[in-house]
């Protein structure tokens, strides 16, 4: 397994605020968790054997989901808006 640091000035691009960066990364690989959960769901009604080794063979080159979703954010991917709470908040 490579590790790779990241630049701080890769997270400032983004924000200037790395705790929203953070945030907001964490989020997004919650959703992705969330997805590929349902697709795991979706497996249990399978009944063909290859089907199941074929999607398996998916699952394992998948990206984990907080480097995917950090990689989504460093490239400009992700969209998001503060809640009304929080404008409310400040």
């Amino acid at each position: 397994m490579k590790i790779k640091a990241i630049s701080m000035s890769e997270l400032f691009k983004q924000s200037e605020d790395v705790y929203t960066d953070v945030i907001i990364s964490a989020r997004r690989a919650r959703q992705i968790i969330d997805s590929r959960k349902l697709d795991l769901e979706a497996l249990e009604n399978i009944e063909d054997t290859e089907d199941i080794e074929v999607i398996e063979e998916d699952l394992e080159v998948l990206e984990k989901p907080m480097v995917e979703s950090l990689t989504e954010l460093l490239n400009g991917e992700l969209e998001w808006r503060h809640s009304d709470a929080e404008s409310d908040e400040k």
